[in-house]
């Protein structure tokens, strides 16, 4: 086949040069002495014989590299070549080498952990099958008013009675709560979340142990069930596979664990265990620390949902006018619903260290272009042995895209670093931090930012240097002064674009600076020193004390031998940190005033 013949012409080309050398010359030896011997057979002598042959021929040179330009894996021959004067040349230049290659290494590296945050948080199927057809469900309605506010029971059980576009509403609480391990080793406060039945199917999840919650485990009488994390399961009970069935003390109340979820589920927020939530007819239109989960119908779109639970929202608000002032049921996305407002910040951030990489590599290509002084006798040179310019081009190509390349390696380094710290670390509870991690895809995008900017730090210096004009640099004395006036203009115009991206920067900095003090300004109408308040966390079971004389004389008890070690000269007790930091959403009236229509926005 002639693939295969051809696959052989290129691996004999390039494995076996010194002998494909020898044949060529052989031949174009033979080839110009059949000329000579030619031109002597018509009556010339051989030293006219030699001329005439030469000239017709071109030369010897000429022709073995015409020859050597049509050969099968020429490209593959000419870039083997180009890659190792590369390496000559980086060698011989170990300053500017180690300069090119780390300002690189920090725009590609930077660039790098951006793209894998951003395809993480943003980008990455979720891992929930038809994760797109599953929404959020909230409320919204005065005096509560928070745009993504919570329901009661009651308005679970309305919407779910009335709904048409979700297939089996459910029901979870807000991420917040805490739930005590006690009993054999040592207690741990686990954050959690109570769930209806449907909660696990509704996301398609499957568990790695056991079981989730079936039908009637939401019921009022059902028994307490729990179904562990996997990161909990291997914490708290070292990853024993006889867990399942094991009953233990959750806040107090016998409990049996039922199942274990596979690793990286942790719907929502970072819950670790998730007991059914038992559903009984409620009294009154509240407490509201609950969200609706649904999967879509097929064939139902986003905005159909909304307005569905819009028209049960204003139902809900003519049957209990005491209650809800303009109530809504907002819809939001599963997706949506996860990332909440880092969309912006993200891509923000993205869009400044790309500015970065970019002003890297205008720094290299200054560098580049400032060294090609240096360098215009060595590629006269190489023009007036043959190289063409297309050829001198694609050298210095070879070389800045090896730079690149380095840099890309050594990004990729500071990248994994700076990945594992930002897991690590994650400032301001990031959503999805497990799912940022390096890949196939976030490799494929190091390798294309390493080639663009190869070519982007080279592309410049390159045409500048490689130009058609041999005499001057091969003058005595002359080095590199002619053409000065261009270079000069290439240097003004990237240090130009440098200095443009460069306010570019500052001025967002800028006004991420003034946000960042202006909040910090902010009064929040509590003026302790940061440093000198600690805060303790205290769950103190309503099984314990159900009588609220029980928990009032536990809470006083507590206050008082607080108060009483060394250096502490308050105490108090709230049911969440200012602003809000428990998220609990209730309502409220003060005593003595009506409700109007003017107090409500």
């Amino acid at each position: 086949m002639r693939w295969i013949a051809r696959l052989r012409s290129v691996c004999r080309n390039l494995f076996r040069s010194r002998s494909v050398e020898l044949d060529l010359d052989e031949e174009v030896q033979a080839y110009a002495a059949m000329l000579r011997d030619e031109k002597m057979e018509s009556g010339l002598s051989a030293l006219e014989a030699r001329r005439a042959a030469a000239i017709e021929l071109g030369g010897l040179e000429q022709v073995k590299t015409h020859v050597r330009e049509i050969r099968a894996g020429a490209l593959l021959r000419a870039w083997n070549q180009d890659v190792r004067v590369a390496f000559r040349a980086m060698r011989k230049n170990p300053g500017f080498t180690a300069t090119a290659v780390a300002a690189l290494a920090l725009g590609i590296g930077a660039n790098t952990a951006i793209c894998s945050v951003v395809y993480g948080v943003l980008l990455r199927p979720l891992p929930y099958p038809h994760a797109g057809r599953v929404a959020l469900v909230h409320a919204r309605f005065s005096p509560q008013n928070a745009e993504l506010g919570t329901m009661s029971i009651a308005d679970y059980l309305d919407w779910k009675s009335q709904n048409r576009a979700f297939e089996d509403p459910q029901l979870y609480t807000h991420s917040g709560f805490r739930y005590d391990l006690t009993g054999p080793g040592e207690a741990e406060q686990v954050a959690g979340c109570g769930v209806t039945a449907g909660f696990f199917s509704a996301l398609g999840a499957v568990p790695l142990l056991g079981r989730t919650l079936q039908p009637g485990d939401d019921r009022a009488g059902a028994q307490h069930l729990v179904v562990l994390s996997e990161a909990l399961w291997r914490r708290h009970y070292g990853a024993c596979p006889q867990v399942v069935g094991r009953v233990i003390a959750m806040n107090g109340e016998a409990t049996t664990i039922i199942g274990v979820m596979p690793p990286g589920f942790r719907f929502p927020a970072d819950s670790e265990l998730w007991t059914n939530l038992r559903i009984a007819q409620p009294s009154r239109r509240g407490p509201f620390p609950y969200i609706g989960l649904g999967r879509l119908r097929p064939g139902i779109t986003i905005q159909q949902a909304q307005a569905e639970t819009n028209t049960i929202g204003a139902r809900i608000e003519r049957q209990n006018p005491a209650s809800y002032k303009h109530l809504t049921l907002p819809v939001v996305p599963l997706r949506e619903a996860i990332v909440g407002k880092v969309r912006p910040a993200l891509l923000a951030m993205f869009a400044a260290v790309v500015f970065v990489l970019l002003i890297a590599a205008i720094d290299v290509a200054s560098l580049l272009l400032a060294r090609s002084n240096k360098r215009e006798r060595e590629m006269a040179i190489r023009a007036s042995l043959g190289a063409t310019r297309a050829r001198i081009i694609g050298q210095l190509l070879t070389e800045s895209s090896l730079l690149a390349l380095l840099g890309g390696i050594l990004g990729l380094a500071l990248a994994y670093a700076g990945i594992h710290l930002l897991r690590s670390w994650n400032p301001g509870n990031l959503p999805r931090v497990e799912d940022i991690h390096l890949d196939l895809r976030v490799l494929a995008f190091t390798f294309v930012t390493s080639g663009l900017a190869g070519v982007l730090v080279g592309l410049v210096p390159a045409f500048r240097t490689a130009r058609p004009d041999l005499a001057a640099p091969l003058k005595d004395g002359g080095r590199g002064l002619t053409g000065s006036a261009s270079r000069r203009r290439s240097l003004a115009g990237l240090v130009i674009a440098e200095i443009s991206l460069s306010v570019v920067l500052l001025a967002g900095a800028g006004l991420l600076l003034r946000s960042f003090l202006t909040i910090e300004g902010v009064d929040a109408g509590f003026h302790a020193p940061k440093r000198e308040v600690l805060t303790l966390r205290i769950s103190a079971t309503t099984n314990k004390y159900q009588k609220e004389s029980d928990g009032i004389a536990f809470q006083e008890r507590l206050i008082e031998a607080v108060r009483g070690l060394p250096g502490v000269e308050g105490v108090a007790v709230s049911d969440s940190l200012p602003p809000d930091q428990q998220a609990d959403y209730d309502t409220f009236q003060l005593e003595g005033q009506v409700w109007t229509e003017a107090s409500f926005p």
